[in-house]
């Protein structure tokens, strides 16, 4: 997998900061999976910076490398379904959860924060 997570670190320029990207596997029950959490196929008329990148697949229009399928889902939708993982894992926990996204959003925004002492 190493070598397509390359893939799309080179194409980070060219990639929707919306979105988050993933590979998935091409087959009939991953794609109902990944269309249930929100996930949808990349295709080159989208994302049209990849038409150069010798590496996409352009048979079928979609972005692929051998049975990998390049999706997308917005970030928001992401943190999310990341949220109610955690709060259904740990009910307790999602307080934590959320309190944890804000402070690293606010610290990538560059504004200072005050960890507690627990």
């Amino acid at each position: 997998m190493a070598d397509f997570d390359e893939i799309l670190k080179l194409q980070q320029d060219k990639m929707d900061k919306r979105f988050e990207y993933r590979w998935c596997l091409d087959d009939k029950k991953n794609m109902v999976k990944r269309n249930a959490d929100g996930y949808v196929k990349v295709f080159l008329s989208e994302e049209t910076k990849w038409k150069d990148d010798p590496r996409a697949n352009t048979v079928d229009g979609l972005v692929r490398v051998g049975d990998l399928i390049l999706m997308k889902c917005p970030k928001e939708k992401v943190a999310e379904r990341r949220r109610a993982r955690i709060a259904k894992a740990d009910p307790g926990n999602a307080y934590a959860a959320v309190k944890e996204e804000f402070r690293q959003a606010a610290t990538k925004a560059g504004v200072a924060t005050v960890e507690e002492n627990s």
